[in-house]
């Protein structure tokens, strides 16, 4: 049995019907979209990685205390501009 690599699509503007969204679930395993409309943030956050490999990240904040709350985590995959949400050093220290 070929084990997909399990992903949480966090960004908002993540059209569900989209073909951008069809791609990533014939590649990957999604556990988690962000259908809220509203960014995650702590315990919303660590529930919506707890069974994620990556993560197709927006704004979210991931802090030390999140990134070491999800430890099958292995890749941020960061839509946008920039890295200043993520805990670089925690992240680096935990092989993400």
């Amino acid at each position: 049995m070929n084990k997909k690599f399990s992903i949480s699509v966090l960004i908002r503007s993540m059209d569900r019907n989209g073909e951008a969204y069809r791609t990533l679930a014939e590649r990957f395993h999604i556990v988690f979209t962000n259908t809220s409309g509203k960014r995650l943030e702590g315990k919303d956050l660590i529930s919506a990685l707890a069974n994620a490999d990556g993560v197709i990240a927006g704004t979210e904040q991931y802090s030390g205390d999140v990134l070491a709350a999800c430890p099958r985590l292995k890749v941020i995959a960061r839509v946008g501009a920039g890295t200043d949400n993520i805990d670089l050093l925690t992240a680096k220290e935990r092989g993400i």
